[in-house]
Order: C-alpha cells, then structure tokens, then sequence
C-alpha cells in the first residue's frame, strides 16, 4: 500500500491505497510531501523500536523530484509499521505517472509500477 500527504503542524494523516498515489502540484503549499509505504520486507520491529529494511527510493521518470532519506513510520494504534520518505518537486516538475523503486541493504529492488501519479 501506497499513499501520499503533506505535512502538517502536529502530525500527518496518511490515506494508504492500492491505488496509485497522486501528487497535485498546484496545491502544494510547502513543497514537501511524504510518501509512505506498507508491506511485508519494509521494516522490521514494532512500535518506536521498529527499523527500516529499505535503504533508498528512487523514482523513474526525469531527475526532477528531490527524494529524502527513508524513515520508519508507525501508527502507534494499531502497531503497524512502514517505510517513508519525503519528496520534493522542482518548479519544473513533468506530470504523470512515475514507477516507485525501493532497494534494501543486500541490493535487492522491489518496484511500485506507476504507483505515484504527479498531477498539475
């Protein structure tokens, strides 16, 4: 599962979905979004004790997206733990959709085909 937020003061609220994620860029009002991911091989651990499996993101597409280094998410209810990172379009930004690559320590990739959609 896939979803994207922006942040805001006191905490995100992430909508996951099998569907692909989307990115409107006229609404980004700070420029920054997260991108979150759930799955089995992500993380390992629960809670605030949870680690990151995946090392880096890449997209495809042009090199006009700045990716931020991969965090542990976890939703301290229900203990369910994913990865994240944040992303940050260019003012140039192509539109359409772009393939999710997640690499882990051992260099396996895994790949989200056009699972984020950036939008105008």
């Amino acid at each position: 599962m896939l979803g994207v937020a922006v942040p805001v003061s006191g905490g995100t609220s992430i909508t996951l979905t099998n569907a692909p994620a989307i990115v409107h860029l006229g609404s980004l009002a700070g420029g920054q979004i997260i991108v979150a991911i759930t799955g089995t091989g992500l993380a390992s651990g629960s809670g605030s004790s949870a680690t990151a499996l995946i090392t880096s993101a890449t997209l495809s597409g042009p090199n006009d997206i700045t990716i931020g280094p991969i965090s542990v998410l976890s939703d301290t209810n229900s203990n369910a733990v994913g990865v994240g990172f944040r992303i940050t379009p260019g003012s140039s930004t192509a539109i359409g959709a772009r393939t999710v690559f997640l690499k882990n320590a051992q260099g396996d990739t895994t790949a989200y085909s056009g699972g984020l959609e950036i939008l105008p």
